[in-house]
């Protein structure tokens, strides 16, 4: 089977949205432990997510979860 161009498009745009996720969890990691959306006016990490971010409510969650289990596995 021949690759299609928009299929090799499609993958490097997959292989650069699981990088900048990664980032993304790690900048949330840093930001929960340095209570920054505090600092900001958010009542939470989540509220941050979702107002500041602009990101949906289970894209937050979903985040905020493996940047929490990110944390846990470093400990």
């Amino acid at each position: 089977m021949d690759n299609h161009p928009l299929h090799e498009k499609a993958m490097a745009c997959a292989k650069e949205y699981k990088r900048m996720e990664s980032a993304l969890v790690g900048v949330l990691m840093e930001i929960e432990a340095n209570r920054v959306f505090e600092k900001m006016g958010y009542s939470s990490l989540f509220r941050y997510c979702t107002d500041a971010l602009c990101l949906s409510e289970s894209q937050s969650y979903a985040l905020i979860v493996v940047a929490r289990k990110r944390k846990k596995s470093l400990s």
